[in-house]
């Protein structure tokens, strides 16, 4: 075991197969952390308190929101460029090239909506799996009418 018998060197401390975890402390990782290091990321806004809680959500505008869509820029449709460039009889690769600077066909926005699978109304009635067995009466059971068979 690391630091504990014999010489130590530096690099006997940083390996971490080498290193015992002590009775009631964390587990060693053998990585050396400087003095002054925080972990996670600096929070930018400073928190007002109760007052600025009472007040509400200032800082929240449409562009913070993550849920807020951003409007996408249509994308270019090279299928559509390249079968009209074809249908014009421009065959060779700088001839497409140079039609498709000259030609700008963009494709549809999708929304969310239509790119979403819908699913079907299953019917509350509706049994999966397999079906439970009818239970037993207790009655026969305490007859012993299953005895004989």
């Amino acid at each position: 075991a690391a630091g504990e018998l014999g010489t130590n060197r530096e690099t006997m401390l940083q390996n971490e197969l080498l290193l015992r975890t002590e009775l009631g402390r964390t587990k060693r990782r053998g990585i050396i952390i400087p003095a002054g290091m925080t972990y996670g990321r600096a929070n930018e806004t400073r928190d007002g308190g109760s007052s600025e809680a009472l007040h509400g959500w200032p800082r929240l505008s449409d562009t913070t929101l993550p849920f807020k869509r951003k409007e996408k820029t249509a994308q270019r449709d090279f299928m559509a460029l390249n079968r009209a460039a074809v249908s014009a009889g421009l065959v060779s690769a700088n001839d497409q090239y140079e039609f498709r600077a000259a030609h700008d066909v963009r494709r549809k926005n999708q929304s969310e909506d239509s790119n979403r699978v819908r699913t079907r109304r299953i019917p509350p009635s509706m049994v999966f799996g397999i079906s439970t067995r009818p239970s037993t009466p207790i009655f026969d059971l305490l007859e012993h009418k299953y005895l004989g068979r």
